[in-house]
């Protein structure tokens, strides 16, 4: 049986939230209504859906309404590149079966590994993917939040520091674990994304707004992090990682964010950090 959890103005807006639910494996239901279109749920998803619909709902208030004396570098399309950069190499591992378990092999998050000395594996392991449904997951959040952070600060800077707060976020969760954990996937990316968001809203001293995306965190940390494959401490760090860069970041929203050489610049810098974190894997 079928519940109604929410009610969607416009299709642009239904299509997100079906990407999204889709994304996090719940079955979903939309139809067009009288006054927009209604999004149901079978009953024992009704929880889940509602706590990922509200945080998706905050999220884009938060990105959408930047306040006055704060400029936004505007539109970018960072979020749907890597998107599709990430699921292409996805694709690429997974249909050539001659290389790929060497990549998974020496790409991985393995905390031993990573504290003797294979500080690579930090970053390398936010491009492996267990499966198209766990890359389908990480796209959709790269997609609405990468894109978000890079409407505020622009493309290039997002992409560094989002990198940043997911190889960081890597690098601490093997500290922590020291030894027999080992973790793959962008998630601690995205959730260092997240943590960009509510870090920029504080410093644009908008703690109301700050408090909304980092409740809407917390409700997405304790839903994705029941999934059988969900590295919770990871998704943490990244969180915490992202929310102290975005502290940082200050400078970029304090006045017009550059569209000059440093977003290309910070842009080339993600590439050839990943590029090169896997010519040290595969040396």
């Amino acid at each position: 049986m079928n519940e109604l959890v929410s009610v969607i103005p416009t299709e642009s807006l239904a299509d997100e939230c079906a990407l999204m639910l889709t994304a996090l494996e719940i079955p979903h239901l939309i139809e067009p209504g009288e006054t927009g279109y209604l999004i149901s749920v079978e009953t024992e998803y009704v929880e889940r859906a509602r706590v990922a619909l509200t945080a998706h709902h905050a999220e884009r208030m938060t990105a959408s309404s930047p306040p006055v004396g704060f400029p936004e570098y505007g539109p970018t399309r960072v979020g749907a590149i890597a998107a599709i950069l990430l699921s292409g190499f996805h694709a690429l591992l997974q249909f050539s079966p001659a290389f790929g378990p060497r990549f998974y092999e020496r790409g991985a998050a393995d905390a031993e590994k990573i504290l003797s000395g294979e500080w690579w594996r930090a970053i390398t392991a936010l491009t492996l993917h267990a499966d198209f449904a766990h890359i389908l997951g990480n796209a959709a959040g790269l997609i609405v939040l990468l894109t978000a952070v890079g409407r505020w600060i622009g493309p290039g800077w997002a992409a560094w520091l989002t990198l940043a707060a997911g190889a960081l976020g890597n690098l601490a969760t093997a500290f922590v674990h020291e030894s027999a954990h080992i973790s793959i996937g962008a998630s601690t990316s995205v959730f260092g994304a997240l943590g960009l968001l509510a870090g920029l809203q504080l410093v644009r001293k908008k703690p109301g707004r700050a408090f909304v995306v980092i409740t809407a965190s917390v409700a997405l940390l304790g839903m994705l992090g029941g999934g059988q494959r969900a590295d919770v401490l990871a998704h943490l760090f990244g969180l915490l990682v992202g929310a102290v860069l975005g502290l940082f970041a200050a400078p970029l929203v304090r006045r017009p964010p550059s569209r000059g050489v440093t977003q290309p610049i910070a842009a080339w810098a993600s590439a050839f950090a990943i590029a090169g974190a896997w010519l040290l894997a595969l040396r």
